[in-house]
């Protein structure tokens, strides 16, 4: 999938629904998918926004991440008066800004090349 970003999109929607289904009982609310693709773009954004790298890697990834934890770490937030998404959001956001699109574009195309990260 690396040069299929609409493919990717459609193993995610299949992989979600999948994961949401309330008749597969396996994996019920145990696991939530986290997918990242090399042209991942967020729709009402600048092309060359900086928070699309938000969803970027130098190749499809899907990350299985386990919902319970997630939760853990959601409801600790919440019990302190923090919404831990918005904050993870608002930082990864802050970060990617500074950084640049020209920057991360740079990057991004010398992990390819095998060059260094700054």
């Amino acid at each position: 999938y690396p040069n299929d970003i609409e493919g990717f999109y459609e193993l995610y929607t299949w992989l979600t629904d999948l994961l949401e289904d309330d008749d597969e009982p396996i994996l019920e609310n145990q696991v939530q998918p986290a997918f990242f693709h090399p042209a991942w773009s967020f729709e009402g954004l600048d092309a060359d926004s900086p928070i699309h790298f938000e969803k970027r890697a130098p190749y499809p990834v899907i990350n299985l991440l386990r919902r319970q934890q997630l939760d853990s770490v959601v409801e600790a937030g919440l019990s302190r008066g923090v919404v831990v998404n918005k904050q993870i959001a608002e930082h990864n956001a802050a970060a990617l800004e500074r950084e640049g699109y020209r920057a991360l574009e740079s990057w991004f195309r010398g992990v390819h090349e095998g060059k260094p990260a700054p």
